[in-house]
């Protein structure tokens, strides 16, 4: 029996198969195979939901089972019914637990006491199914249609600004070393990763906790500082319209409409390609000598500069623009 209590219960070669086994279900919605058929899932929530509530309540349900849904006003637990007891209770009637409730100990009370697999949906310091989620959706786009999910994720940098005490950022944590990416928590000092994080414990759990740590000393003066929006944002915009009107010829407002269109498809869909420079070059006969370096970037490494390659070969080629006109 397993249960699903935080991000690293999970090897990462039984997250892969997660990752695919979910890629495939989504594709066979409705024509897939029942796995919790004849299964009755209790459906615990101290806490109110939209997008976990029916997510999970739907998911039971198109998997064969039947979602049992209980808030804490429902059942005795509501009136201080100790987690064991209604644990060993739920434990006689169904063959699973979701709970979304504050203290992480109720999930593992019940995962311990109840004899039945838990899925944690929610507790103050985690929210795995969250992560799990997040990571999924991004390796859909970073990902070929048939590629391999969790190898998309390894490398990747995530940015977390805000609050970095609470359960997101410590699933961050675990979630991202686990997928083999690396995050970056930006926030105030007083909010910084909650105490049962930095425990010993984890080291083990993951490669390495590559997280990298911004207090508010640093991120103050760019993330609060109204002055920084003024210039920078604005800043940010001219840049965009300025390759805009580069590339489709100044002085021409549909060339910098077209332009436009070019560059955001260009790094649209270039973060979407994780075939190599080696693949690219191989489909006009082209092969590059094995071990460069170069030749193992993916066209999604090489998307934020792919604009400037652009602009480059529009100088080369066609130095009025794409729809200017020459001066005489």
């Amino acid at each position: 029996m397993r249960h699903f209590l935080q991000e690293t219960d999970f090897s990462r070669d039984e997250v892969a198969q997660i990752f695919a086994l979910a890629r495939r279900f989504k594709q066979e919605r409705g024509h897939h195979e029942k796995p919790l058929a004849g299964q009755t899932w209790a459906m615990i929530f101290a806490k109110s939901s939209t997008r976990t509530r029916v997510s999970f309540e739907v998911g039971i349900h198109e998997l064969g089972g039947n979602p049992l849904f209980l808030s804490t006003n429902d059942i005795q637990i509501g009136r201080g019914e100790p987690i064991s007891d209604t644990a060993k209770v739920l434990g006689r009637f169904v063959h699973g637990l979701v709970v979304r409730t504050y203290a992480h100990a109720d999930v593992v009370g019940l995962a311990q006491h109840g004899g039945r697999p838990v899925v944690n949906a929610l507790t103050d310091f985690l929210h795995p199914c969250q992560i799990y989620t997040d990571a999924f959706t991004a390796a859909e786009w970073w990902a070929c249609p048939d590629g391999d999910l969790f190898a998309s994720l390894r490398g990747r940098k995530v940015a977390f600004l805000g609050d970095t005490c609470f359960n997101m950022a410590n699933s961050w944590i675990l979630g991202a070393n686990l997928f083999g990416m690396k995050v970056s928590l930006g926030g105030p000092a007083t909010d910084g990763p909650a105490k049962e994080i930095r425990d010993p414990m984890w080291l083990g759990t993951v490669d390495a906790l590559a997280v990298d740590l911004y207090d508010h000393e640093a991120a103050a003066p760019v993330l609060d500082d109204a002055a920084f929006y003024a210039v920078a944002v604005p800043a940010v915009l001219m840049m965009g319209l300025s390759k805009s009107g580069f590339l489709g010829g100044l002085g021409s407002l549909g060339g910098a409409f077209v332009a436009s269109l070019l560059i955001g498809c260009i790094q649209t869909f270039s973060v979407a390609l994780s075939i190599s420079i080696t693949d690219v070059f191989a489909l006009v006969g082209i092969a590059l000598p094995d071990g460069s370096q170069i030749a193992r970037l993916t066209i999604t490494q090489l998307a934020p500069v792919l604009p400037y390659l652009l602009m480059v070969a529009i100088l080369i080629f066609r130095p009025r623009g794409l729809m200017g006109s020459r001066e005489s």
